[in-house]
């Protein structure tokens, strides 16, 4: 399937825009007495529930009700100030729900703000006999959501047969076409600027493709084949969409670079940006394909590292070669993701650059050319840094791993208990640290033992 035009996004969400600003003023001017006749059709609606409850309502008509007058635009406005409220910030959320795709959630709040809506204006008759038109503005947010998956669904109808048409048309060719001269080929584009050789600090990212084949779910070649691609193109996306470049994609492993040309100073947090848009585009690639598919078993694994390299242009120009350890130690972390559980693991360079944005725990510590190096889980954006569960954790595993550079497998075992049962724990990793204790428990370390891990306990 092509991929869909920037363009063509912008205009599935300015149709329902242009549906609500039209109904929108509608409703001001009562333009064939809609509006009133939508209050009247509640005011009955409310009447008939007081009746079926036994309630005695006023006489006469609630307030409200017909003081709308068509053409009347200040007055109708102050008389329908709530319902155009409620048309604004509902209709503003809805637009940027469909603006992202997210149809689902957007009929869920639809329903959610349509209900609260509708219950409040009940309530208000009810008491004050005053009558609220919330009915003309969720008939309003209804028609604009219908538009939008309308809209999509004729032009991915319109894109799919399109091809179809090209094919099946016939090629004629005239004699007179025959004799015509064949115009000359439009030059190449000039290649892209060799960039030297140098020294830059950079952050690589590693991600590695797991769960596509299991011996109870075994898929043919060609459908294994199909899943991999189908999963590493958006994979790939969020790291060109978070302004890095791919290195490599090469079976189920991806690779991706900041800063190896330009000037990104924020090279980490886009690193760490790229790689949280890697998880949230599979969970929407599971969520499409549905549950028990291939899709839902997949899993990715990432490694983030930040350091000095050298980088440059490659053999094709328009490629980038990274040499050194930068891009060695992202490998190596994206391999220990598979095995430690959490599913994006930061060096410690990486974790000092974007701490201040993501949320990072301390969750390990390897030997790295004979010095030791702590290596941090990325659980989350800044909401997620800020919540009081992700605080109550990352605190649990401070007196964690203070435990285990002291030798004191005692605490460390209470520890791991009690950080079993927090919320955003991390079963795999807590397995782990139990099997490294009883293998210190049994062989000491030495005592200038610096907290790294370097016997093959895994």
């Amino acid at each position: 399937m092509s991929p869909r035009h920037p363009a063509s996004n912008l205009i599935l969400w300015l149709l329902p825009l242009a549906l609500l600003v039209f109904f929108g003023a509608a409703m001001i001017a009562d333009a064939g007495g809609a509006a009133a006749g939508f209050g009247r059709l509640l005011s009955q609606i409310f009447q008939r529930i007081h009746s079926v409850d036994g309630v005695t309502t006023p006489a006469g008509d609630p307030v409200s009700a017909s003081s709308l007058q068509p053409g009347a635009w200040l007055d109708n406005a102050t008389v329908l100030w709530p319902a155009l409220l409620f048309l604004l910030l509902a209709g503003t959320l809805l637009l940027m729900m469909l603006a992202r795709g997210w149809t689902f959630f957007a009929g869920l709040f639809l329903a959610a703000a349509s209900a609260t809506a509708l219950g409040i204006a009940w309530l208000m008759y009810m008491r004050a006999h005053v009558l609220v038109d919330m009915l003309s503005p969720t008939v309003v947010l209804l028609l604009a959501y219908a538009a939008a998956p309308l809209l999509r669904g004729i032009e991915t109808s319109f894109r799919r047969q399109q091809p179809r048409r090209m094919a099946s048309a016939p090629l004629i060719v005239s004699p007179a076409a025959e004799l015509e001269p064949v115009p000359e080929a439009e030059p190449e584009p000039p290649p892209p600027p060799l960039v030297e050789p140098a020294n830059r600090t950079i952050t690589c990212l590693v991600c590695r493709v797991r769960g596509y084949a299991h011996p109870n779910r075994p898929l043919d070649p060609a459908d294994t084949l199909t899943l991999i691609s189908g999963v590493l193109g958006p994979l790939a996306e969020a790291i060109t969409y978070h302004r890095g470049g791919v290195l490599y994609a090469s079976g189920t492993q991806l690779a991706g670079v900041w800063n190896a040309h330009g000037n990104d100073e924020e090279h980490a947090i886009h690193g760490c940006e790229a790689a949280l848009r890697m998880q949230h585009a599979l969970t929407q690639m599971k969520m499409q394909h549905g549950e028990g598919t291939p899709y839902d078993f997949v899993e990715v694994a990432v490694g983030l590292a930040s350091g000095t390299s050298v980088t440059g242009s490659g053999a094709a120009r328009d490629s980038t070669v990274v040499a050194g350890e930068t891009l060695e130690l992202a490998d190596r972390l994206s391999r220990l993701a598979l095995r430690d559980g959490p599913a994006i693991l930061a060096s410690e360079a990486t974790r000092n650059d974007a701490e201040r944005s993501f949320a990072l725990l301390e969750a390990d510590v390897i030997a790295v050319e004979n010095t030791r190096m702590t290596v941090y889980a990325l659980l989350g954006n800044p909401l997620v840094r800020a919540s009081p569960k992700f605080r109550a954790l990352s605190t649990f595993h401070t007196h964690l791993f203070a435990a285990l550079r002291g030798q004191r497998w005692a605490d460390a075992r209470t520890l791991i208990d009690q950080c079993s049962n927090l919320s955003g724990a991390i079963p795999q990793l807590y397995e782990l640290h139990l099997r490294r204790i009883a293998w210190y428990e049994s062989h000491p370390p030495p005592p200038d033992w610096d907290g790294a891990f370097r016997p093959p306990i895994t």
